[in-house]
């Protein structure tokens, strides 16, 4: 960020969103930045970067954008059909609207919080899978044989009860307001390389 303005200081085009692909490009930048060492990295839930980015940098803690959990909440209501009734229900969205709140509480009281605004929730298969997609990609789950089934992501990857009173950053959306806004200098989806490098340069 300089002058209010967020400057990209690295560019990758790859091939694919593969976890191989990831860790090639973390391992090149390594190789670039022999010296870096990050304290924090902002990411969107992918899990082959996360998994790759954790193999080069170890010892960097990893978070998830906040925005994007927003969004992944939002897109399984519209999936489960629970669109209409969200827009129209305000005592359900707001109650919906605590799952993605959890964020910011304790981690270690998150799963107990889980429980509390499930119960909250009305009983209807459309709020069952809801429930069921949170509990399954961000809370993780206890089978009845006794046995933790860990979840995708797990709560230390999206909580930021910690980081929040230091004013670290939640969200990706600067980066992903940049894009939008090369894309449009762009003008396709699918340019030349020399396209791409004569927008870069007009950038």
């Amino acid at each position: 960020m300089k002058t209010g303005h967020l400057l990209p200081s690295l560019f990758v085009l790859l091939p694919n969103k593969t976890e191989a692909a990831y860790l090639r490009m973390w391992e090149q930048i390594r190789l670039l930045c022999p010296l870096a060492q990050p304290q924090q990295m902002l990411l969107n839930f992918e899990k082959g970067a996360i998994t790759s980015f954790e193999h080069v940098w170890p010892n960097t803690v990893v978070k998830c954008c906040f925005f994007h959990l927003t969004q992944n909440i939002w897109r399984h209501v519209q999936s489960v059909g629970l669109q209409s009734a969200h827009t129209h229900d305000e005592e359900l969205a707001m109650r919906i609207q605590r799952i993605p709140a959890l964020a910011f509480a304790r981690p270690a009281d998150v799963p107990d919080l889980f429980d509390q605004v499930a119960m909250d929730l009305p009983l209807t298969p459309e709020i069952d899978e809801l429930v069921d997609y949170f509990e399954r990609m961000y809370i993780g789950r206890m089978l009845a044989s006794g046995y933790h089934v860990a979840a995708t992501f797990p709560i230390d990857l999206w909580h930021y009860h910690f980081s929040t009173p230091f004013g670290l950053p939640r969200t990706t959306n600067a980066v992903e307001a940049w894009h939008r806004s090369f894309n449009a200098t762009v003008g396709c989806h699918h340019p030349t390389i020399w396209k791409f490098f004569l927008s870069l340069k007009r950038e």
